[in-house]
């Protein structure tokens, strides 16, 4: 890759995921929530996998400690 083309950049670039999908800001709820399934991570991945249970009729939920779909680069 040249990276003298990257220079040119004000942002880096980023997927189309990321950059596609609004912000959200849900609220924590106040109350006890009962589902079948509970989906601990709300990537794209998460997401996914609520969106295909609930389609089985299965009450799901996600839990997110940060923001839905929006991921964070995890260094190792």
């Amino acid at each position: 890759m040249n990276t003298d083309k990257l220079k040119i950049f004000r942002k880096p670039p980023q997927s189309y995921w990321m950059a596609s999908t609004p912000k959200t800001n849900y609220l924590v709820p106040n109350e006890n929530l009962k589902s079948d399934i509970a989906i601990i991570r709300g990537g794209i991945t998460g997401i996914l996998f609520a969106y295909l249970l609930a389609k089985e009729d299965l009450k799901t939920v996600v839990i997110e400690a940060d923001t839905i779909c929006r991921c964070k680069r995890v260094r190792h």
